[in-house]
């Protein structure tokens, strides 16, 4: 029998976004189900009209192995999951959230050296901040990666949500080779309401 506080302390630990039927009873069970254990559950408050269900939520986990994650992810693309790799909140205008971009490209990049990515945001601007600043540190540091939208190894995904205080939040999600960490990454899936 495994304690809570072993659980807490001592599995990785690991943010999920969760973009469909964001229920806590049910995902709990499911998680559970993969042996991963849902520490905390919190929506991002978008101004939106959508049930509670439907808004995107942030979870934290628990498991002993990351794989447990990743399989989640994929045995359930009804949540719409996304393996969270950096996140933040409280954001007013584009230079609020330099850190978190600089922090971001900067640890991916040298995670994987010498290889290509694609930055992707559908915010034009928040996507022209993390590609200069991609180009900027890989040129500084001499990394050696590139950068292209239609041939890459990885992909930064990143997500802006509007929240009600007229402020914004930032989620970036990292894919490529052995890491499932997006539902719909290398297949197509059909969700039905």
């Amino acid at each position: 029998m495994v304690s809570l506080n072993e659980i807490i302390d001592k599995w990785h630990v690991s943010k999920l976004l969760v973009t469909n039927n964001a229920h806590r009873d049910l995902l709990a069970f499911e998680l559970g189900q993969h042996g991963i254990y849902l520490h905390k559950f919190e929506p991002i408050q978008v101004n939106t009209k959508k049930s509670a269900m439907y808004i995107p939520h942030i979870l934290e986990l628990r498991s002993r192995n990351e794989v447990f994650v990743s399989g989640f992810i994929s045995d359930h693309p009804e949540f719409q999951c996304y393996k969270i790799f950096k996140h933040g909140d409280g954001f007013v205008k584009l230079a609020d959230c330099i850190g978190l971009a600089a922090n971001t490209i900067k640890n991916v990049l040298n995670m994987f050296p010498k290889k290509t990515y694609y930055i992707d945001c559908g915010d034009e601007k928040i996507r022209d901040q993390f590609y200069g600043l991609a180009v900027r540190i890989n040129q500084e540091d001499n990394i050696g990666c590139q950068f292209d939208f239609e041939h890459y190894d990885y992909r930064l995904l990143i997500k802006k949500y509007e929240t009600m205080d007229s402020k914004f939040s930032l989620i970036t999600i990292l894919t490529g080779p052995g890491m499932l960490n997006a539902w719909n990454y290398g297949k197509k899936v059909q969700i039905h309401p």
